[in-house]
């Protein structure tokens, strides 16, 4: 079954055009690429109970960088990183504490969404479609948007097919059907493969996390 499934999408996201922005959008968006202090991808953005506002990406994008600048081509500044876990096929996640003076939309590039977030398992049945943007090799500089299919999930964790590869770390992955977030990409495939599969952490134990190390926080979810 799973092998017939990496089949399917490998057909399906090697044919995917790869999309451009217009320059007018000029917001800061889940989707967005960090350019250092690695090259990966924004996964979604949090409120904190202060006015502060966070954004997601994969925590070996970070973790050797707590209190540095993150920065990309658009934004000298984007923020600065606060905390990060690396723990791989556990817990793969980081944040960044946003500035206050980068403008930015709670809504994915091209692929929409976040309408609020997945924490019951029963939810998300095998083979339910999913869906990331991200920066990954070759399609770095614009990125593109790429289909994916489940294969297991729990409250703290997911995994599924999907052609990502390095710089689409951090990136959204989201349920195709309902816009509703489920976690971030956090193991990229070797370019080399294109395909594989991808052990995340969900929303869940994000925000869980999060809590528990004294940062309460909740999602940012799109316009309506």
């Amino acid at each position: 079954m799973r092998a017939m499934l990496v089949a399917l999408l490998t057909v399906v996201v090697l044919a995917a055009p790869t999309m451009a922005f217009p320059p007018e959008d000029t917001d800061l968006r889940p989707g967005d690429a960090i350019g250092s202090p690695a090259f990966c991808t924004i996964g979604f953005f949090l409120r904190g109970p202060g006015g502060e506002v966070y954004a997601a990406t994969a925590g070996h994008c970070v973790a050797s960088r707590v209190g540095d600048e993150v920065r990309n081509a658009d934004f000298p500044t984007i923020g600065t990183v606060v905390r990060a876990w690396d723990e791989p096929g556990t817990f793969d996640f980081g944040f960044i504490l946003l500035a206050s003076d980068v403008p930015w939309d709670a809504e994915i590039r091209e692929i929409g969404g976040p309408t609020g977030h997945v924490t019951d398992p029963l939810s998300t049945p095998l083979g339910a479609p999913l869906k990331t943007f991200g920066h990954g090799l070759p399609d770095s500089s614009s990125g593109r948007a790429k289909d994916g299919v489940l294969l297991t999930d729990d409250a703290s964790s997911f995994t599924w097919a999907a052609a990502t590869t390095p710089g689409d770390s951090g990136g959204p992955v989201i349920l195709a059907d309902s816009g509703l977030l489920l976690g971030i990409v956090a193991d990229a495939a070797p370019l080399k493969d294109r395909v594989g599969t991808d052990v995340g952490p969900t929303v869940k134990a994000i925000l869980d996390r999060m809590a528990s190390a004294g940062f309460p926080a909740s999602l940012a979810t799109a316009e309506p």
